[in-house]
């Protein structure tokens, strides 16, 4: 189990309260690679937050975490949250300028704006918050290229993981979009699905990064104060994006990891180019490199002990992926096995009656196929190995 950093918002975590703002100690200098230079003043007068902003009612989280990066020469807000889509400034900003005014700022001293990746939770309120602060937006080039496809600016990506009854092998009917639970939502509600793009920013960001790009050395001003380095982790979306401070060995791990819950997988907002599950183990393994940093997640705690966290979320996935691999080989007579059935035989935490009425079933039955490809394709060997 992972360690939390904080115990009064582990408790408020657990206790589904809306947990308080909480100030990451920079006073932790780690050694510097040999190419690098240490620069004691890097965090003088520098203050890093956790802060917690509600997202709507309905399934899941309740929260997501805005990591707030306050310096002499101005504020970066990292994942500023799912805004009330008629009431911006009640719902995002003013709450974000009445926290800055406590700490001698204020939302006009915001510079940059950086969204891990394409969900509304974390992109919703970037575009429209860097557009009031006359302020950076920032995201992966990954990302944006999902955003683009989705949009239809970009070649997309094959769907190899399209849902359709007939390559679901559903009874007729229930795989209607239209009417399945949540589609009637779509306007910026907890089921809003990737074909209502409300969160999308309407103009393109101002800054797109690579995997390896170290903000503070990209010679753009507004980023100059960021010792941030880009870990671009697949798999939750194509473009995720994690950053890392390795001097103080913090790595802001959005929806990659989360001490509370198992991140959904495949979730882009357009087809990825491979199976989502595969990248998203990979990317465990590349975080695993972070195993002594301290961990700002999206949502549940901040923690420490990364490798117990990485271990548990790597079973959860292989577990999924041996039962859809114990269903396929008990197939003696070597027929087709539908995606419907293969769901359905699955272990649900609503069971797969409550499945069926809920607005996750896409989504289930998405994974249902990924898991698949992954076992008939790839196999289970690699990652037994590495998670053992």
């Amino acid at each position: 189990m992972c360690t939390p950093l904080f115990p009064d918002q582990y408790q408020a975590a657990l206790g589904e309260r809306l947990p308080e703002p909480v100030r990451i100690p920079l006073d932790q200098f780690g050694e510097f690679a040999e190419s690098e230079e240490p620069n004691r003043n890097t965090h003088n007068n520098r203050e890093l937050w956790v802060r917690a902003v509600p997202m709507p009612g309905g399934e899941g989280p309740q929260y997501v975490y805005s990591m707030v990066f306050i310096t002499e020469h101005g504020v970066t807000v990292v994942d500023p949250g799912w805004p009330d889509r008629d009431e911006f400034r009640a719902s995002i900003a003013q709450p974000l300028n009445d926290f800055l005014i406590q700490h001698g700022r204020s939302i006009q001293d915001v510079k940059a704006v950086i969204a891990t990746h394409a969900h509304p939770d974390h992109l919703g309120a970037a575009g429209p918050l860097a557009q009031l602060a006359n302020a950076k937006l920032v995201m992966s080039s990954r990302e944006w290229t999902s955003i683009e496809q989705a949009r239809g600016d970009h070649l997309a990506n094959p769907d190899r993981f399209a849902l359709t009854e007939e390559n679901i092998g559903a009874p007729a009917g229930a795989l209607n979009l239209d009417k399945l639970p949540g589609a009637e939502d779509a306007k910026g509600s907890r089921n809003a699905t990737t074909r209502d793009r409300w969160f999308f920013p309407k103009l393109r960001p101002d800054v797109l990064l690579e995997d390896g790009d170290r903000l503070d050395q990209l010679d753009i001003p507004e980023l100059s104060d960021l010792p941030w380095e880009v870990v671009i982790t697949p798999g939750h979306t194509d473009g995720h994006m994690c950053l890392i401070d390795r001097a103080q060995r913090i790595l802001i791990a959005a929806d990659q990891i989360i001490p509370t819950i198992f991140p959904g997988i495949g979730l882009s907002v357009a087809p990825a180019p491979g199976n989502p599950i595969e990248l998203y183990l990979d990317s465990l393994i590349r975080i695993s490199e972070f195993d002594d940093y301290r961990v700002l997640s999206g949502h549940g705690y901040c923690f420490t002990d990364l490798p117990a966290r990485i271990e548990e979320t790597a079973q959860h996935v292989l577990r999924r992926a041996r039962e859809v691999q114990n269903i396929l080989s008990q197939n003696e007579k070597g027929e087709a096995v539908s995606v419907w059935s293969m769901a359905s035989k699955m272990t649900w935490s609503a069971g797969w009656d409550g499945m069926v009425k809920s607005p996750r079933l896409l989504s289930g039955l998405r994974q249902t196929m990924m898991y698949r490809d992954l076992v008939q394709r790839v196999g289970l060997d690699k990652w037994e190995r590495l998670f053992a």
